[in-house]
């Protein structure tokens, strides 16, 4: 998670009355404005900095939006693996002692999603399958006299996480190129709807 803070009363200090009584909305609205266009940037990068099967890491980006007079607002995933992406983890280890399986024949290419019936408990429940030397093998065919196992999984009890996700660069690249636009945008919003 990212935070954009900004103090704007310095700003309404030098302007009249009816802009300091709007200081509020500015801010707020000045700072969503920011955070949903990091997100939609972050958004649009994704797919340079992940292999992604499917919508669930997009839809994990999320804005805490601020509210009225708030100088507040976070973006981020509130997807939990997210963090590791971000940061990086040299020594990921699972939180029940288990193993991370890690497929490799299972899946064709990196693209394709593995389904439930490939995952590796439902294979150790057939009899084709078993575990053996840090990985599950698929047996071979018997009628097949010279083929052998495949590895469907590599199984690890640790793995190293990379950071790969330029969390903080991008939402600060947004922020420093975006923010006269947003503040603009919520300054003539606010002068057209006050009352």
């Amino acid at each position: 998670m990212y935070d954009i803070k900004v103090d704007i009363q310095p700003i309404l200090k030098l302007t009249g009355k009816k802009a300091q009584k709007q200081g509020a909305y500015i801010l707020s609205s000045s700072l969503n404005n920011l955070a949903f266009e990091a997100r939609k940037q972050l958004k649009e990068e994704l797919p340079k900095h992940f292999t992604l099967r499917n919508k669930w890491t997009e839809r994990s980006l999320y804005v805490w939006k601020a509210r009225k007079g708030e100088s507040l607002v976070s973006v981020g995933s509130k997807a939990p693996y997210m963090a590791d992406q971000v940061t990086g983890n040299p020594s990921k280890t699972k939180d029940n002692g288990g193993w991370f399986a890690l497929p490799r024949a299972v899946r064709k290419s990196k693209k394709q999603l593995v389904r439930k019936t490939k995952w590796p408990n439902r294979l150790l429940q057939k009899k084709k399958f078993y575990m053996e030397d840090g990985a599950i093998w698929e047996r071979p065919p018997k009628r097949k006299k010279n083929a052998k196992p495949r590895m469907m999984y590599r199984l690890e009890k640790q793995i190293r996480i990379k950071p790969r996700w330029p969390l903080h660069e991008t939402v600060e690249r947004v922020a420093s190129s975006k923010w006269n636009e947003a503040f603009n945008k919520a300054w003539d919003r606010a002068f057209k709807t006050a009352r």
